[in-house]
């Protein structure tokens, strides 16, 4: 019951090296978990909206109402893996974004399927979702 500082830490750190050992992304796990339930209990707001607009209008109106609420998601999320992403993130300029980078983020082109891939992946559906 007495342990030293220095074999916590070294205790922390193992077993910090079993959790990467089984995590399907290594180092990253606990960002990767949180980002998803943020973003899809954002995303999931789409209903919320969804259910107030169609009980604003009257019972005819509510598919267009609904399906207006789709389109605004699909149109959005590809406009933000087209270009938005790009121009956000892309480059060394601070204020816009620039192709042609190593890691080019238009179309998510420089995302391959390193170790980081499924991190930045999460990443670009959280920043879509706000």
């Amino acid at each position: 019951m007495n342990a030293t500082v220095e074999e916590l830490l070294a205790r922390l750190e193992q077993l910090e090296a079993r959790v990467d050992e089984h995590s399907l992304f290594p180092g990253a796990s606990a960002d990767v978990l949180f980002l998803l339930v943020a973003s899809l209990n954002v995303f999931f707001m789409q209903c919320g909206f969804g259910m107030l607009e169609a009980g604003s209008v009257t019972s005819r109106s509510t598919q267009a109402i609904l399906l207006k609420n789709l389109l605004d998601a699909c149109l959005s999320a590809f406009i933000w893996w087209v270009m938005g992403h790009g121009i956000a993130f892309d480059g060394t300029n601070d204020f816009i974004g620039t192709a042609g980078s190593d890691m080019s983020s238009f179309f998510l082109s420089g995302y391959g399927s390193g170790p980081d891939s499924g991190y930045h992946r999460v990443f670009w559906w959280f920043q879509w979702t706000f």
